[in-house]
């Protein structure tokens, strides 16, 4: 795989977490509103797990931009013994 590969992949993990984020958003609006209990814990289990998926996400996203980083680094090394 290419540099920019991992860089488009990256880039849909942020995607991804993005999309999470604004999922987050939409339960919290309803969390804020006048609803039960019950609903309201089932809501909070919903938004834990999101808020951890987008945390994951990201954090992969970071993991695949090091990675292409670390390619184009030894691509350049490569470059300059030439």
């Amino acid at each position: 795989m290419t540099a920019d590969d991992y860089e488009k992949w990256a880039e849909d993990y942020r995607q991804n977490a993005l999309e999470i984020e604004k999922q987050l958003e939409k339960k919290k609006r309803c969390y804020d509103s006048k609803i039960g209990n019950a609903e309201r814990a089932r809501l909070e289990k919903i938004m834990m797990s999101l808020f951890e998926q987008k945390i994951q996400l990201n954090g992969i996203a970071k993991e695949l931009a090091e990675r292409a980083r670390i390619i184009r680094d030894r691509e350049s090394k490569k470059s300059y013994r030439i």
